[in-house]
């Protein structure tokens, strides 16, 4: 038979990483745990019945080993007693020292007190201490990473703030650049955010297709890819560039990828597990920030956005409205507010069916774009009247040459189901400061505009004067 008190002990004390030794009151071994011979290059059998006395260096201190030890002598203390720490220099079988802590505690059997010690390292002390502290941090970049995810801001800027928090994790080797793509529907990978990198870069990177250089075959692999040095793989290069490593990270969302995390380190930076493991944890947080994204971004486009034609909507309109005119009272340019109006479309409409009269209008915002600048406004206000706002015009001769381009791009007849459809446009215009400094005033005036126009044979433009006003009552419309 064998003693199962034993060998539940042996089980417990094997899962445990510090050597485990129970001794008596007067030193003597009587457990010794299997992780002694890793520490101490003695077996069990080597050890009990000896001296605890006979593994610490006599070379350091004079006092005898239970003073060193500081063992406790007042016999009523109970076995509940918090543990003590003690550290100690060791001298393993091999003669060599070791630089050892200790954790000590006592008990009481028939009488008799006993010791139990739970030994390790300094060094692995220490390192089991870095890896706690290195947990921990990877716990706060995460849960940084998480409430990034939850703010209310454009996907892009959280990823250029999660970028930097991939940046700044301490204990990483990565060096303070690196960037993040997206797949693009093209299957493509498009840079959305960058720190640090050289302008040549920023140029031939901005898009990567699948297997071009490392972001684009951890793309195509799916798979982490690390270069410890500018191999063969890195094909984008350029004058000057200096030598340093990879880390590319496929970001995937229900094994589908959805991007790439591209971080920077030191030439002939060795891969470690570690890291390795991190680098997949991030990129499992960054896929989920990505996919929250990605449909707030659609939501807030659907809340903003006419579903027909793409163009901003009522609401939009008028908030961007709003900003364009606070930067133009600050830079003092002049704003001008456009109101058109289809002319004749109810006629196709009702003819040729609501499919047709949804053709007609994407056909007539594609024209409409081809007079306007980058930074004009074209909106959709609803049925087929548009809205448009021209920021820093040339006062009156602007506004009218962009509406005269506009009147000569709508006289062209489209052909919608195979049928020429003829229509025209009636405008109407109001300028800020002239006309009003709110919104509401100009969007109104540029109304009022537009409804004499329609009164006096559409297809036209007219600016607006204080005749319109008192013309058209409030909220009237054609």
């Amino acid at each position: 038979m064998f003693d199962h008190s034993r060998v539940v002990l042996r089980c417990i004390t094997q899962a445990l990483q510090e050597t485990v030794v129970a001794f008596d009151e007067q030193g003597r071994i009587h457990f010794w745990s299997p992780q002694g011979l890793h520490l101490f290059g003695y077996t069990e059998e080597e050890v009990v019945g000896r001296s605890v006395a006979s593994l610490l260096d006599p070379g350091t201190g004079g006092m005898d080993w239970s003073s060193r030890l500081r063992l406790p002598t007042v016999t009523t203390v109970t076995a509940n007693c918090q543990p003590w720490r003690v550290e100690e220099c060791v001298r393993r079988s091999d003669g060599q020292l070791l630089n050892v802590e200790m954790n000590l505690w006592f008990w009481h059997h028939d009488n008799h007190r006993y010791y139990t010690a739970a030994i390790r390292s300094k060094t692995d002390a220490s390192n089991h201490e870095s890896h706690n502290m290195r947990a921990y941090v990877n716990r706060i970049a995460i849960s940084a990473l998480l409430e990034v995810g939850l703010e209310s801001l454009p996907l892009s800027s959280k990823l250029e703030v999660a970028l930097n928090i991939v940046l700044t994790v301490p204990w990483l080797a990565v060096q303070h650049k690196g960037s993040i793509f997206l797949a693009a529907p093209d299957g493509e990978l498009e840079m959305v955010v960058q720190q640090g990198l050289h302008s040549h870069l920023l140029q031939a990177c901005r898009r990567v297709p699948l297997g071009h250089c490392l972001c684009g075959l951890a793309a195509q692999r799916r798979t982490i890819l690390f270069a410890p040095h500018l191999d063969a793989d890195h094909v984008i290069r350029y004058d000057g560039i200096h030598p340093h490593g990879h880390y590319c990270i496929p970001i995937m969302a229900r094994q589908q990828l959805v991007g790439v995390l591209n971080l920077y380190v030191d030439d002939g930076h060795q891969a470690n597990a570690e890291e390795e493991a991190f680098f997949t944890t991030i990129a499992n947080t960054l896929a989920s920030l990505i996919e929250r994204g990605r449909v707030e971004e659609q939501i807030n486009h659907l809340a903003h956005h006419d579903p027909l034609t793409g163009l901003p909507n009522r609401r939009l309109f008028l908030e961007l409205l709003d900003q364009e005119l606070k930067h133009a009272q600050r830079r003092q340019h002049a704003v001008a507010v456009v109101f058109l109006d289809l002319d004749h479309f109810k006629a196709v409409n009702d003819t040729l069916g609501h499919d047709a009269g949804d053709q007609l209008l994407r056909a007539v915002v594609l024209r409409l774009r081809r007079c306007l600048r980058d930074s004009d406004t074209l909106a959709r206000m609803g049925g087929d009247e548009f809205t448009l706002i021209l920021p820093a015009i040339d006062h009156v001769k602007g506004a009218i040459a962009v509406v005269t381009k506009m009147l000569q791009v709508i006289q062209e007849p489209f052909v919608i189901a195979g049928t020429p459809c003829a229509i025209g446009l009636s405008i109407g215009i109001s300028l800020y400061p002239d006309h009003g400094s709110t919104k509401e005033a100009l969007t109104q005036r540029a109304d009022q505009a537009m409804y004499q126009v329609k009164r006096h044979g559409r297809n036209h433009y007219r600016l607006f004067s204080d005749h319109d006003a008192r013309d058209k009552p409030d909220g009237e419309h054609v």
